[in-house]
């Protein structure tokens, strides 16, 4: 069994969803602002998961999510998640000058969200199975998919809305390492096992090499 499925309470139940012809997964963003924590969904209705019976706000198409990359080959992936504001949703006093109101206050307060988690989860929904208002039963319970920092937001506006983007940087991102790693013999020959070619290039400023005698 794998790890994945290990860390399900009914693993059965989700590997089956898994092998369907096609899989539904909700996508649930747990934002921890300074202020509070806050859960998002791509959801329309409001959910409530099955592990820690916290609600998810459903954002809609409000709510969009750049491309996810992963993998060895990838130590700090950053992704972006946007969120749209259509004026017409914001009370009077928010809307402000041309729609800004609030937003560069929002913006401009880094202490709220800067350098704090940012978690993307991932919950498998039932393509048959349905709760007493027809909504899709969850399978399992939510799984990880990205974890990072929130870096600075930045925001765009537009003639019927404004538009939020909140990047967000892999764990190793603060650690300096960059996207696909070190240019160390180490890191090489994890990209590239048997590749020596980096043998001579010392990982700190102070390492000895070693020259071979022949």
């Amino acid at each position: 069994m794998s790890l994945f499925l290990e860390g399900q309470p009914d693993p059965a139940a989700v590997e089956a969803a898994l092998k369907a012809e096609t899989v539904a997964l909700m996508l649930l963003l747990e934002l921890r602002f300074a202020s509070g924590t806050r859960y998002l969904s791509n959801a329309n209705i409001p959910f409530t998961d099955p592990a820690w019976g916290r609600e998810w706000q459903g954002m809609g198409d409000m709510v969009s999510i750049a491309e996810i990359s992963g993998g060895a080959e990838e130590l700090a992936p950053l992704i972006e998640y946007q969120l749209a504001l259509p004026y017409e949703l914001l009370a009077p006093g928010e809307v402000g000058v041309n729609g800004k109101g609030r937003i560069p206050a929002l913006v401009g307060s880094p202490g709220e969200y800067l350098n704090r988690p940012a978690i993307l989860w991932g919950q498998i929904l039932s393509r048959s199975a349905t709760d007493a208002h027809g909504r899709p039963l969850p399978v399992g319970v939510p799984f990880a998919i990205h974890t990072g920092l929130m870096d600075r937001v930045k925001a765009s506006f537009g003639p019927s809305q404004a538009r939020l983007t909140l990047p967000v940087e892999g764990p190793l991102s603060r650690k300096g390492a960059p996207v696909f790693g070190m240019l160390t013999p180490r890191d090489q020959a994890r990209r590239h096992p048997g590749d020596q070619g980096l043998r001579f290039v010392p990982e700190v400023t102070n390492t000895d090499v070693t020259w071979t005698t022949w």
